[in-house]
């Protein structure tokens, strides 16, 4: 999130708008994070990390999805967040190697 802020004070158009962007990724991949925390707590009644294991095998699906947030919560190519990323590396005019 500091590279939203970031964007919104580089007094750029393109910077706002990955700002923005970024704020928006933000608040859907979070609380989905969240909630699949929620979904594996309310399915084992522990925190617990040992109890999770093998659950690829019961909640395939889910791993899948929890699999993707994670990516999401990373800027993965291919997300609202890189997307964000690059827009404001371009606002910012910053060589990327």
């Amino acid at each position: 999130m500091c590279l939203g802020v970031m964007g919104f004070v580089s007094n750029n158009v393109n910077g706002v708008l990955s700002g923005l962007l970024m704020a928006i990724s933000h608040g859907f991949i979070s609380p989905a994070l969240f909630y699949a925390v929620g979904i594996v707590y309310d399915r084992h009644h522990t925190r617990e990390l040992g109890n999770y294991g093998g659950m690829v095998q019961f909640m395939p699906l889910y791993a899948i999805y929890l699999f993707a947030l994670f990516l999401a919560n990373i800027s993965f190519p291919g997300t609202a967040g890189f997307l964000s990323e690059i827009l404001l590396f371009d606002a910012l005019n910053v060589s990327m190697p």
